[in-house]
């Protein structure tokens, strides 16, 4: 009888916590490692995976198919949609660290096929994305039994572009930004109410 240890890869630890459910929150450096190293690429997964990156692709030239790649994940509690798609966005994310590399690096060593593990390189290295991970349960607004996911995405990109958390004033920097009038608008907002703009953010969300 063979031992238990003596089934799994000699240099993947078989004694550390194991999460019940994949969350987009847990971005720790060694979470990502573990998960990247033990994500198994099954021959079915290869071809969706695949299937996923030429829409993506398409959706990102512009060009071939539209502007747009809208792919609805569905399956049974526990098939692996979770991991699918996170994998998928840091894979993508240039701030998916994992030690002194990247995600990328360690989630593409996964896939047997080396079509496409050139393909998952090749989009690396040629897109520029941002990417906005969502745990849509997690980050209901309080108090809103259904928040739209628009409405989170927009909060969502609002932080990454440096915009206040309130919708009405994000707008308005929104349009100022693009007139090129921002800062010029935050300087007299601080000149004409002796407070930070970051506080004054604050108190209109209030």
């Amino acid at each position: 009888m063979a031992n238990i240890r003596t089934l799994f890869h000699p240099d993947l630890p078989i004694d550390r916590p194991i999460e019940k459910v994949i969350t987009f929150s847990n971005r720790q450096p060694d979470v990502l490692a573990a998960e990247a190293r033990e994500y198994v690429v099954t021959k079915n997964l290869g071809s969706e995976y695949l299937k996923l990156l030429n829409h993506f692709d398409d959706a990102q030239q512009g060009d071939r198919g539209g502007a747009e790649c809208c792919v609805w994940l569905s399956g049974f509690y526990g098939s692996g949609k979770s991991s699918f798609a996170k994998y998928f966005g840091l894979t993508f994310d240039p701030d998916a660290s994992v030690g002194d590399g990247h995600f990328s690096e360690l989630f593409i060593k996964q896939f047997p096929d080396t079509t496409h593990s050139a393909r998952f390189k090749a989009l690396c290295q040629s897109l520029d994305v941002t990417v906005f991970l969502l745990d849509l349960a997690a980050m209901g607004i309080a108090g809103a039994t259904h928040t739209p996911i628009s409405t989170q995405l927009y909060g969502q990109v609002c932080r990454w572009a440096g915009y206040a958390p309130e919708a009405k004033i994000a707008q308005l920097e929104a349009k100022l930004d693009l007139d090129g009038r921002l800062e010029e608008f935050r300087q007299k907002a601080e000149e004409s109410t002796g407070m930070e703009y970051a506080d004054l953010r604050v108190l209109e969300a209030l």
